[in-house]
C-alpha cells in the first residue's frame, strides 16, 4: 500500500496525503498522478489533513500534476492545510497551484458542482445548542431539551409569540420560528429584565427577534464555517396573536425541537424544502 491514499466518485478524486512528502515520495506521487489522469472525475482534491511539511524537492510533481490537469480541463485544489504549511506554499507563490479551500463543499462550490443539502441531526443539533445557551446565558433560565420530532398539523400547539427567520442557501431554503406559549415568554422576559409585564407589547416583540437572531447567528457560525451550508444574513419577523397557528406550505418534512425550562416549556419548528414558504394565521 502507498503513502498517499484514493478515494473517489464520478465527480471528485480525494488524495490524502501522507504526514511527510519528503524527497522519498516524489517518485511515488508522480506515478500515481499518470494513472490519476485517466480518471473520468473533473475535480481532484489533495488531502493535507495529516500532512505536517513538504520538502522543497517534493513540490515539483504537484505543479507538473496541476499543469497536467488543466491541459485536459481538470481542476486541482487542496483541504486540510495547517497554519504553517499554508504559509510556506504563500511563500513559495504556489497558492495557485494548491488552491487551498475550507472543506469538499467548499471545493464543490468553487469547481460549480452542485451540493445537495439535506435536513438531518447535523444541521438540528447547532440549533438545539444554541437554543440552550441563549436562554441560560441571555434569560438566565435553566432548558431542558426534549426528543425533536416530525410535526404533524392535527396537533394542537400553544402558541402567543413567534419569531420567524427564512432560511436561504444555494441548495434550500426554509425557515426557523421560535414559538413560545404567551405565559412562557412573559415569565422569561420579566425575569431577564426584572419586571412584571402582564401582556406582550411592541417591546417584548422585538426581544423575541432578538433572541432568535442571537440563536440563529450561533448556530449559523457552526452550519456555514464547520459543515460548508452558507446560510445567508437574513432578519427575523415577529408574529403574534392569541391563538397563533404556524402552517408550513414548503414540501419537506417539518421537525419540531421541543425544550423545557422552569418558566414553562416552548419549541422551535425548522422546515427545509425547495422554494418553501412559511405563513402564519
Amino acid at each position: 500500500m502507498g503513502n498517499f491514499q484514493i478515494e473517489k466518485d464520478k465527480e471528485i478524486v480525494v488524495i490524502k496525503c501522507p504526514t511527510e512528502i519528503a524527497t522519498a515520495n516524489v517518485e511515488e506521487f508522480a506515478d500515481l498522478s499518470k494513472s490519476l489522469l485517466l480518471e473520468q472525475a473533473k475535480v481532484f482534491i489533495l488531502d493535507f489533513g495529516s500532512t505536517l511539511g513538504i520538502s522543497p524537492q517534493a513540490f515539483q510533481p504537484f505543479l507538473v500534476f496541476k499543469k497536467e490537469l488543466k491541459g485536459i480541463q481538470k481542476m486541482l485544489f487542496s483541504i486540510g492545510l495547517k497554519e504553517d504549511l499554508l504559509n510556506d506554499i504563500k511563500n513559495r507563490g504556489l497558492e495557485a497551484i494548491f488552491s487551498p479551500e475550507k472543506n469538499i463543499d467548499t471545493v464543490k462550490k468553487a469547481a460549480g458542482l452542485r451540493t445537495a443539502k439535506k435536513l438531518d441531526v447535523s444541521f438540528i443539533n447547532p440549533f438545539i445548542v444554541a437554543t440552550k445557551t441563549a436562554l441560560e446565558v441571555q434569560a438566565d433560565t435553566e432548558v431542558s431539551v426534549l426528543k425533536p420530532y416530525v410535526k404533524k398539523e392535527a396537533l394542537p400547539y400553544d402558541i402567543g409569540i413567534a419569531g420567524v427567520i427564512s432560511l436561504i442557501t444555494d441548495g434550500f431554503t426554509g425557515s426557523i420560528t421560535l414559538c413560545f406559549p404567551t405565559q412562557t415568554f412573559l415569565d422569561i422576559y420579566n425575569k431577564m429584565f426584572e419586571e412584571d409585564n402582564k401582556e406582550i407589547n411592541e417591546e417584548l416583540e422585538d426581544f423575541a427577534g432578538e433572541l432568535l437572531n442571537i440563536i440563529y447567528g450561533q448556530a449559523k457560525v457552526i452550519l456555514n464555517d464547520e459543515l460548508g451550508h452558507e446560510l445567508q444574513k437574513a432578519l427575523p419577523a415577529v408574529l403574534t396573536s392569541e391563538k397563533l397557528k404556524i402552517r408550513h406550505t414548503g414540501q419537506g418534512p417539518v421537525f419540531v425541537l421541543p425544550f423545557d425550562s422552569q418558566l414553562g416549556k416552548f419549541h422551535i419548528e425548522i422546515e427545509m424544502a425547495s422554494n418553501g414558504q412559511q405563513q402564519a394565521a
